[in-house]
């Protein structure tokens, strides 16, 4: 099996056949483990719904963190860009710095 897989909330079943370790999924459903629970103007608030293990083998818990977002730009690519950043070891209050740029 693969270790992580990070894929849309959507695509539940292709995680299922995948055997991976763990799968990180992201969108607006509750059940995701990555969502905002705000999208206010320029910010969002990025709801870590469960603890996720980055590659590096580090924890991140549960937690929501407010981001820049560029407004009129879609969620769904944010959210696998800020799922992307964590899993690869990035601390998520570096997240805000990190994800400046439209993404």
């Amino acid at each position: 099996p693969c270790g992580t897989v990070l894929l849309p909330g959507t695509a539940g079943p292709l995680a299922r056949a995948l055997n991976a370790r763990q799968a990180v999924s992201y969108g607006t459903s509750p059940r995701d483990t990555l969502t905002f629970s705000s999208l206010e103007g320029d910010r969002l608030c990025l709801a870590v719904q469960r603890e996720l293990v980055t590659l590096g083998g580090a924890v991140v818990e549960q937690q929501e963190l407010v981001l820049p977002f560029s407004t009129g730009a879609s969620p769904l690519p944010f959210l696998a860009a800020a799922g992307t950043l964590l899993l690869l070891g990035v601390p998520p209050e570096e997240l805000p710095a990190r994800l400046r740029s439209p993404v």
